[in-house]
C-alpha cells in the first residue's frame, strides 16, 4: 500500500509541475502573438456592441466584449474579443482593436499591458514546474537523500560554522 502512495504522490507532483510548465508556455506564446499582431496587424477604432456577463470560476463577474468595426478596405466587421474583462463596459464605448486581414477571427482589443504580467511569471513557473518534476522523479527512484535542497542545506551549515 505505501508504494502505492508513494507513486500517486509522485504522480500528481510531476502532473503539477506538468502544468505549471504548461501554463508557462501557453502565457508566453499568446503574449509573443499578441506582440506579432501589434506589430503586423491592422488598427481599427471599434465601437463596443455587446457586453455578455458571466462568472470566472471564483463566481466574480467578467464580461465578455464584441465590438463593430471598418477594415482598412471598407469592410464592416462584428467579432467577439478573446479575452474577457472585469470591468463592466458600456455599449457605444469605443475602443482600437488589432486584427488580421486575413483572419477573420483573429480580433484583439490593444491592451498590451495585461499580457507583459505573464512574461514576467515565466521564469517562475518555469522553475517551479521543473522543481516539482524532478524532486517527483527523484522520490520515485529512491534518490530522496540526493535532493537539491539536501545539497544546498548542507553547503549553508558548512558556511555558518
Amino acid at each position: 500500500m505505501q508504494l502505492v502512495w508513494k507513486f500517486l504522490s509522485c504522480a500528481f507532483l510531476a502532473g503539477f509541475g506538468i502544468v505549471l510548465i504548461y501554463i508557462g508556455f501557453r502565457s508566453v506564446r499568446e503574449t509573443l502573438e499578441r506582440l506579432s499582431l501589434w506589430r503586423r496587424g491592422h488598427r481599427a477604432d471599434g465601437v463596443l456592441v455587446s457586453v455578455d456577463e458571466e462568472s470566472d470560476s471564483d463566481s466574480k463577474p467578467q464580461y465578455r466584449l464584441t465590438v463593430e468595426f471598418v477594415t482598412a478596405t471598407g469592410e464592416r466587421r462584428r467579432a467577439a474579443l478573446p479575452d474577457p474583462v472585469r470591468s463592466r463596459r458600456r455599449i457605444g464605448q469605443r475602443l482600437t482593436v488589432l486584427y488580421r486581414p486575413d483572419d477573420r477571427t483573429h480580433v484583439v482589443a490593444l491592451d498590451l499591458g495585461a499580457r507583459f504580467l505573464s512574461v514576467l511569471f515565466f521564469p517562475i513557473l518555469m522553475v517551479s514546474g521543473l522543481i516539482s518534476v524532478s524532486l517527483a522523479v527523484e522520490h520515485l527512484l529512491g534518490f530522496e537523500g540526493f535532493t537539491l535542497w539536501n545539497h544546498i542545506l548542507s553547503t549553508r551549515d558548512i558556511h555558518t560554522n
